[in-house]
């Protein structure tokens, strides 16, 4: 989470089947409200919450 926060030359990350469940969806989407250079993120198959996919896509797609 912290050096998601932080990278500002990372555009693309993908995070798949990782098992990353909602504890890591919320690190995610946490960091990602200070990220500005992510553009492209998987996390299919890590039992992440719908609600909270949605959230963390919204962010993503601001800094398209």
């Amino acid at each position: 989470g912290k050096s998601l926060e932080t990278n500002t030359s990372l555009t693309e990350l993908n995070l798949r089947q990782n098992n990353l469940g909602s504890e890591g969806g919320i690190a995610i989407g946490d960091a990602l409200q200070h990220n500005n250079t992510l553009t492209s993120l998987n996390l299919a198959g890590n039992a992440i919450d719908r609600t909270l996919l949605d959230d963390i896509d919204a962010a993503v797609r601001r800094n398209s």
